[in-house]
């Protein structure tokens, strides 16, 4: 493997590794309102996945999420959008993907720093 390569995949990891530290604290944010907090995390930016698990409460077992995503940019600022989010709870699952539908799950904002970089620089 040449230098190029190994620095693409550098660069790669570096720039998941940055991105998910900032998508982990918002989602992480959402969870705690309600009670739950994040186990792992996991996000794969050019397979636009998310894999995470959560103890929520009211729960015996940690709930698992799968959340496929979409970037998009929108009066200067760039947002991740869930495209669908699957769990290990059928039922959730089920109520995540109407709230897609309706448009009731909201975007989550890229910070604009991060956005540059993440987005311009590395091309996510």
């Amino acid at each position: 493997m040449g230098l190029f390569h190994k620095w693409g995949e550098w660069a790669g990891h570096a720039k998941d590794s940055a991105l998910s530290m900032v998508i982990k604290t918002v989602i992480n944010g959402h969870i705690k309102r309600f009670g739950g907090h994040m186990i792992t995390f996991k996000m794969d930016t050019h397979e636009k996945t998310i894999a995470l698990s959560a103890e929520l409460k009211g729960e015996v077992q940690p709930v698992e999420f799968n959340i496929k995503y979409e970037t998009f940019e929108k009066d200067g600022h760039t947002w991740l959008k869930a495209d669908s989010i699957e769990s290990s709870r059928e039922w959730l699952t089920l109520v995540l993907a109407e709230l897609i539908q309706k448009g009731q799950v909201p975007p989550i904002q890229v910070p604009p720093g991060m956005a540059e970089v993440a987005v311009k620089v590395l091309k996510i």
